[in-house]
């Protein structure tokens, strides 16, 4: 029985006949996965966290020897694929911050979520957006590699290539946003799910449901609990956690206030590992260059709780010191 990709499709991804046939067999194995959206809340280490109601978000977890060949996938053709300029999300050296730099001196701010993005993406959709990235994606390349990446009709939220392929199903929808708002004189960005539209003008309501139907348009439904229309001579505008205070942006105290909390708490809470506390800490350092004095304290006190110290050059986290290892200049 021929194999169901052809020779050169191997051969792109460097992988050998086994491992490609052992993919096949198990494209079809995931282990499902729900995970809380956010945690409780809890502030300092005796308190019980407040009782609130948790959202989970499914994840679907692929088979390891499916895992590696959506990894060759990702690695050898998804990042060779040209994207908007307009994607920030799932590209490396952008983020929400990028996704906002645009939009710092508008007047006015609209912004759409998606309702269950990656579930939305079809493998009809997902085939129609890889034929459109030819050369570099082969039209017989096509059904092995929606194969290989969809589950049940759709993308996987929790498979390697999912995000990758969420940015190439989208070019469609970015090329017409974007051509929208140039010969309007707007700002466009997409930040995964969430499209940001500015003006330096107020922003009709008979634009603002176009804009909603050109999203649908290209198969996405609307969150309508997070579509949002915002002007700042009202109230400053908050986006994706960052708020844009006179052309500036800037980190909300209430975030600030939610940073120092957690970083007393994880110095009372060894569970709590320094990747998950950098992680936390890292959007503000993308916004302020560094960490203000209002978290700077905490976090040297975190530091110094876990015998931890930052290398004064690459700002990374080196070793724990040692009884025979001399403290930092």
């Amino acid at each position: 029985m021929p194999a169901p990709w052809p020779d050169d499709f191997r051969t792109a991804l460097g992988l050998d006949e086994a491992a490609l046939a052992d993919a096949w067999l198990h494209r079809a194995d995931y282990q499902p996965h729900r995970v809380p959206k956010r945690k409780p809340r809890r502030i300092g280490p005796k308190r019980q966290p407040k009782a609130i109601k948790k959202k989970r978000r499914p994840i679907d977890e692929p088979h390891p020897a499916l895992r590696v060949v959506q990894e060759a996938i990702r690695k050898k053709l998804l990042k060779r694929i040209p994207l908007s300029s307009a994607a920030h999300g799932f590209r490396k050296g952008r983020s929400a911050t990028t996704a906002l730099i645009p939009h710092r001196k508008s007047a006015a701010f609209f912004t759409v979520d998606f309702r269950n993005a990656f579930h939305k993406v079809t493998t009809a959709m997902l085939a129609d957006a890889l034929r459109e990235c030819a050369p570099i994606i082969k039209p017989d390349w096509v059904p092995p590699l929606v194969a290989f990446t969809t589950h049940r009709g759709r993308l996987p939220q929790g498979a390697p290539t999912s995000n990758g392929l969420f940015n190439i199903a989208c070019r469609g929808l970015d090329a017409n946003l974007a051509a929208f708002a140039q010969t309007r004189g707007f700002a466009y960005t997409r930040y995964a799910d969430a499209v940001i539209i500015s003006a330096k003008v107020p922003l009709p309501t008979s634009l603002q449901r176009e804009i909603e139907a050109k999203i649908r348009t290209h198969g996405f439904p609307l969150a309508a609990e997070k579509t949002g229309y915002t002007e700042p001579r009202y109230a400053h505008p908050v986006i994706m956690g960052i708020a844009v205070v006179a052309g500036r942006l800037r980190v909300p105290r209430r975030q600030l206030d939610r940073a120092r909390a957690f970083l007393h708490r994880a110095r009372y809470d060894p569970a709590i590992p320094m990747k998950v506390v950098e992680g936390v800490l890292g959007n503000v350092r993308g916004l302020l260059g560094g960490l203000p004095q209002r978290l700077l304290k905490p976090y040297r006190e975190l530091l110094t709780s876990r015998n931890l110290w930052v290398h004064p050059r690459r700002r990374r986290l080196a070793p724990p010191l040692t009884p025979s290892t001399s403290s930092p200049p």
